[in-house]
């Protein structure tokens, strides 16, 4: 599925609400991001506030006022980019399929450093062009060193 930069930008402010908000939606939350992420992209079209419109499909979000953002659909008149780089989806989908399996442990302690270590990558990956393998690594060094070293190994060394 290809995404826009502001799809990306959705995907941060969702791990940052899930970090802050512990409403226990953050499985529906990632599993929902993970599986638009991973679906096949069908045709030339790109849809705007694909994030938000998945988002929105999850009933209980739509109660809190800190998730109505997702019920507004923006119009983007500019600074669109389609992000068509395969690695940025490798490295969102390999995030959220780690989140999903951290999330069915009890560990609250792993869940939160998981989640800070993944809150910037979107946007490093939507606006960054050098660097990008970097600052990722530096984003999970923590995560990486203190839970799981082969966290994203495979895609940033």
């Amino acid at each position: 599925m290809l995404l826009t930069n502001y799809d990306f930008y959705d995907i941060y402010w969702s791990i940052v609400l899930m970090r802050s908000d512990g409403l226990g939606y953050d499985y529906a939350v990632s599993k929902a991001i993970k599986d638009t992420i991973d679906a096949e992209q069908k045709d030339n079209i790109v849809e705007f506030n694909k994030i938000r419109s998945v988002l929105s499909d999850i009933q209980e979000l739509k109660e809190y006022e800190k998730w109505r953002w997702i019920l507004t659909k923006n119009v983007y008149t500019y600074g669109v980019k389609i992000i068509k780089d395969d690695f940025a989806y490798q490295v969102l989908s390999a995030m959220f399929e780690e989140l999903l399996d951290s999330l069915k442990e009890p560990n609250e302690e792993r869940i939160n450093d998981l989640k800070i270590a993944l809150h910037n990558i979107p946007i490093i990956l939507a606006d960054e062009h050098k660097r990008v393998k970097k600052r990722i690594t530096r984003e999970i060094s923590s995560y990486r060193n203190k839970w799981n070293k082969y966290f994203l190994k495979n895609l940033v060394k």
